[in-house]
């Protein structure tokens, strides 16, 4: 590990290059389980393979102008809840409490930030006041503190992107 001492911008330079090293290598095992469509869980057999689902469905544009209408449902409250935790690992927890959470993904209203060359992707640019709704999404590596393992079990949760507004008057 990379000892860092104040001001040392060289040194920090080096620690973060390391650390995208890491993420990009990281980043390449998920990749390839994908596109074999299974996977092997850490600390397993390698023998062992638990399969990947495709998408049950597809991603889902939407506006103000698609919105299906508000819920009429009365609330006695809301609670909100502020956590230091990885939001999958969030959303896994709300789950197994029997909620059906969204996670947001903040994205670019231009920019497919996934592939910017791609301009082939119907779903850019997203609306001003909308977002792209993508279902049923399979987790199947665990958070960066544990060093992003392959889960033994997946779990599938839900995704929302939009774009943070800006020019707020």
């Amino acid at each position: 590990m990379v000892r860092l001492q104040r001001n040392d911008n060289e040194a920090i330079s080096r620690a973060n290059q390391q650390m995208h090293g890491i993420r990009i290598t990281v980043m390449l095992a998920p990749l390839s389980a994908l596109r074999n469509g299974y996977y092997c869980p850490s600390g397993r057999d390698p023998t062992v393979r638990i399969d990947i689902p495709p998408p049950s469905q597809h991603s889902e544009q939407f506006s103000s102008a698609a919105l299906p209408p508000a819920s009429t449902a009365s609330y006695d409250r809301t609670s909100v809840s502020v956590i230091k935790q990885d939001c999958l690992l969030a959303a896994l927890n709300m789950k197994e409490r029997g909620l059906r959470p969204v996670v947001l993904i903040v994205a670019s209203v231009c920019d497919d930030l996934d592939d910017p060359t791609n301009q082939r992707r119907p779903t850019y640019p997203i609306a001003e006041f909308g977002g792209i709704y993508t279902p049923d999404i399979t987790i199947f590596r665990d958070s960066e503190d544990s060093g992003y393992v392959f889960r033994q079990v997946p779990f599938t949760v839900d995704f929302v992107a939009v774009a943070a507004y800006r020019y707020v008057t």
